[in-house]
């Protein structure tokens, strides 16, 4: 009976180590945060956000950064392409037929290194941004300092119990 009893305790522990809970995910979301350069030059960070994104089968949690570009997007986004290559990220190749269109508009671009995918949007639409994010107390400040920005873009970076 013994026996039995500690067998049941093991599986129980085994079990248990393969629980991811939500902390997890957050915290490990924010150390890939940590590891991701950000633009420098042009550009004005405006908000940072951890957001839950967990679904019905998994636990997740994504990181977004909202930037406001003083220079055209096209000069702050080469810039920044340059600071990640020299980080060692590399950009993914899109084939656009697999996008749905509404999204095709927005990529500006998708990097990885190692485990870590890194997704650039533009921000033609601040309901969609408000939506996506979840940020719905920040709407006035964002639509208020959208206003000084000659373009608005948005990186962001996610992880889930899915991915393991």
């Amino acid at each position: 009976m013994k026996k039995k009893f500690v067998y049941f305790l093991l599986i129980i522990v085994l079990m248990a180590g393969c629980i991811v809970t939500p902390t997890q995910i957050r915290h490990r979301v924010r150390q890939m945060a940590g590891s991701v350069p950000q633009p420098k030059e042009g550009v004005e960070l405006l908000l940072e956000i951890l957001k839950d994104s967990s679904g019905s089968d998994c636990i997740g949690a994504s990181y977004f950064w909202i930037y406001g570009s003083d220079v055209p997007l096209e000069d702050a986004i080469y810039s920044y392409q340059k600071i990640l290559s020299i980080e060692g990220w590399k950009e993914i190749e899109i084939n656009e037929t697999e996008i749905a269109p509404q999204f095709r508009r927005i990529m500006l671009g998708v990097f990885q290194k190692n485990d870590q995918t890194l997704f650039i949007d533009r921000i033609d639409d601040l309901n969609w941004l408000i939506a996506t994010t979840g940020i719905y107390s920040e709407e006035n400040y964002l639509k208020n300092r959208a206003k000084e920005f000659e373009a608005l873009f948005m990186l962001s970076i996610s992880a889930s119990s899915c991915e393991r």
